[in-house]
């Protein structure tokens, strides 16, 4: 009797401590799940804060300027922005956000989404609303101008979360242009899509845009290439970029001729190629009123400030 209640007595302490060890386990796995809970919440609100911080800072830095830009941007982004991406954008303020004309500019962005996408990065989702003084009385508060999707990578230097990476959508006044897809070299760009045009057409399209290494040179002249088309390069200057334009003489067909563009520039140590084929038709083919309207158009259309706008808009990572 004795033996039976010896056992009973030792199969009620390890149900005991059975019973306890799952408790203990739960109440100590739930306690580390809360304090990952606390610790992401944390990142998060410090990411918040910190993306809503850098939209109000956008409109001092005056990006229209000549001289001084550079000094700007450092002295307000660097408690924002990585070191790397900082040195990029005093480098070259055409890849910087900030105030670009007198009567526009980005007011705020709106973060309406954190996630975490590593253990060491996340990616803020938002809007960047910008404002615009056109249209307000006197003493009237600026009113809002449109709103663009903006995306941002951001990663911890030391033990500070800094922005790593900034995307920006394209907007409806922007004409129709669209983000491409990533190339196979990692390259993003914006285009039209489709062209803003009636009566030319693109041929390849979007347009084939390559970034690699090298050194810019652009030999000036005319020449005949192996298909027997003529090709036309000329240095030009588009905006503050320097352009290497080489036009070929594009075949007859269908009362339409088809001449193709290549465009190429540099970007820090890189090289910019940008190729894209248009359909000109025979406007004399056309009735009135369209004849007028169709040569109006030709005359009009600038290949040169489409391909420096898609220039300008080569991201890669």
């Amino acid at each position: 009797m004795k033996q039976v209640g010896t056992i009973l007595g030792l199969v009620i302490i390890l149900c005991i401590l059975v019973v306890g060890g799952f408790y203990a386990y739960t109440w100590m796995k739930k306690s580390a799940q809360t304090q990952q809970d606390a610790s992401l919440q944390t990142d998060e609100g410090k990411i918040r804060a910190l993306v809503e911080e850098f939209g109000t800072q956008l409109q001092r830095v005056d990006l229209s300027q000549e001289e001084g830009v550079a000094e700007v941007i450092k002295e307000a982004y660097q408690p924002y922005l990585s070191s790397r991406l900082l040195t990029d954008w005093a480098n070259d303020p055409r890849e910087a956000l900030g105030r670009r004309v007198a009567s526009q500019w980005p007011d705020r962005i709106e973060v309406e989404k954190v996630q975490q996408t590593t253990k060491i990065t996340y990616r803020a989702f938002g809007t960047l609303v910008e404002v615009t003084n056109e249209g307000g009385g006197i003493g009237e508060a600026p009113m809002e101008a449109l709103r663009r999707p903006i995306q941002m990578t951001l990663r911890k230097e030391k033990d500070d979360w800094r922005i790593a990476r900034v995307d920006i959508g394209a907007h409806a006044s922007d004409g129709n242009w669209v983000q491409s897809p990533v190339a196979a070299q990692g390259v993003t760009f914006l285009y039209p899509d489709p062209l803003p045009t009636v009566y030319i057409e693109a041929g390849t399209w979007p347009p084939l845009v390559e970034l690699y290494s090298g050194t810019f040179a652009c030999v000036e002249g005319t020449k005949t290439d192996s298909g027997g088309r003529e090709q036309t390069t000329e240095r030009r200057r588009i905006g503050d970029r320097i352009h290497c334009m080489t036009l070929t003489a594009g075949g007859a067909a269908a009362g339409s001729t088809y001449p193709t563009y290549e465009y190429i520039t540099a970007q820090d140590d890189a090289l910019i190629r940008i190729v894209f084929t248009l359909r000109i038709p025979q406007c004399a083919n056309y009735d009135e009123p369209k004849r007028t309207a169709c040569f109006t158009e030709e005359e009009e259309f600038d290949a040169d400030g489409l391909a420096d706008r898609i220039a300008a808009s080569v991201h890669k990572p």
